[in-house]
């Protein structure tokens, strides 16, 4: 018994309709948020940022606006690790929460 095999068709023209999203428009990146800082002294700070935006951006800003040691502290959010490489768009529920917190804490 054998099966048969789908068939489909291929539209390589230019004039095809575009079906398929660029990395920004999937992802959005650029869209603004904006985020609480509770710094290692107990202070605050807000910043205005992208959904894209990297942890290792966030801890530039830091250090190059208040002069916070970029390897001598770590975010947090919800009580676990913020790793540099990635942006906030990649922590779960970090978008979707209220205020949208992170903990920088001296390691």
């Amino acid at each position: 018994m054998s099966k048969a095999i789908p068939s489909f068709s291929l539209n390589l023209s230019a004039n095809a309709p575009k079906q398929t999203k660029t990395y920004d428009e999937e992802s959005d990146i650029h869209e603004p948020v904006t985020v609480k800082l509770t710094l290692p002294d107990g202070t605050s700070k807000t910043l205005n940022v992208t959904v894209g935006t990297t942890i290792q951006i966030i801890k530039k800003m830091l250090e190059t606006d208040i002069g916070l040691s970029y390897k001598d502290n770590d975010c947090f959010y919800n009580g676990k690790i913020m790793m540099e490489p990635l942006s906030l768009n990649d922590f779960p529920g970090f978008l979707d929460s209220s205020d949208k917190h992170i903990e920088i804490k001296k390691r």
